[in-house]
């Protein structure tokens, strides 16, 4: 019998499902194989840029290990770098001037100074498909009007994200 590997977007799915492997979502050809689609898509519809980023819950949830979550982060951003500039390569070997750029992920779920570190690195030029983040409304649990999340936004500040 063929496995079917499952996506689990939400913590407690597993659990609300018993520990089923029915929990969660199908992963198929969409999320491994998004820049040919994409460059598809901006073709048929004339775009020349388009911007995309993680799904909502972001990395909100992962809260422990505490460098867990950022190592994570910058992984996840390295591997949205890589599928742009391989995506963007293809591109310009078919003399196609379209674009794919993203934004990326923060360890909003670990510490401000975690965040705060990715942000720099984002903005130092080390991942140039990378323009901007994402964050949720909850960074760090409380809100973005928690002063513990301070460090993170003065970072956004001090680098133009």
């Amino acid at each position: 019998m063929l496995r079917e590997d499952r996506l689990l977007i939400l913590p407690d799915e597993e659990k609300a499902a018993g520990g089923s492997i029915a929990a969660g979502r199908p992963i198929g050809r969409e999320y491994y194989d998004q820049p040919a689609a994409k460059h598809a898509f901006m073709q048929t519809h004339g775009l020349r840029v388009s911007v995309f980023s993680m799904a909502n819950p972001w990395l909100d949830f992962v809260t422990s290990p505490r460098a867990a979550a950022a190592d994570l982060a910058r992984s996840l951003n390295d591997d949205t770098e890589e599928l742009c500039r391989t995506a963007n390569d293809v591109a310009r070997s078919r003399g196609d001037n379209r674009r794919l750029y993203a934004f990326g992920v923060l360890p909003t779920g670990s510490s401000a100074e975690d965040s705060a570190n990715e942000i720099r690195r984002i903005a130092s030029g080390a991942l140039p498909s990378v323009r901007g983040v994402i964050i949720g409304t909850r960074a760090l649990g409380t809100g973005l009007d928690d002063p513990a999340v301070e460090p993170l936004l003065e970072a956004l500040g001090e680098t133009g994200l």
